[in-house]
């Protein structure tokens, strides 16, 4: 009796702990939450390869805008802040430039596959809040 008692607490520990489904997707990029470790609001880690491989870039965009060149195919976002990602080098937009944005507010955000935006974001800027 206790043994099963012992397996159903640690069930429910481990069912707990699980990560959330990512529940909405841009432009065919489905953000994933991330590990959980000291954050840094506005720190971005960009990769030249998908799944995180290839070259790799840490840069801090809070309330900053960051020129990032077009080599990114995948990107982790740390949680506390709202980035967009930018088809331009100087973080504006108009009607004719489309813009990314992820909220990684409660959670980081993880985006294994950038998809159409893959070697296509030129700049990116975080802010605190959406």
């Amino acid at each position: 009796m206790f043994f099963i008692q012992l397996l159903t607490l640690l069930f429910l520990a481990i069912s707990t702990l699980a990560a959330p489904t990512p529940t909405a997707s841009f432009d065919g990029v489905a953000p994933q939450p991330a590990s959980r470790a000291p954050q840094t609001p506005g720190k971005v880690t960009l990769n030249s390869g998908t799944n995180f491989g290839g070259a790799e870039t840490t840069v801090n965009a809070m309330d900053a805008c960051v020129f990032v060149g077009g080599l990114i195919k995948s990107l982790k976002q740390q949680s506390g802040a709202v980035c967009r990602y930018y088809h331009v080098s100087d973080c504006t937009t108009s009607n004719h430039v489309p813009v990314l944005r992820l909220d990684s507010t409660r959670e980081d955000v993880e985006v294994p596959d950038l998809g159409a935006w893959a070697e296509a974001i030129r700049s990116l800027k975080c802010w605190g809040s959406p």
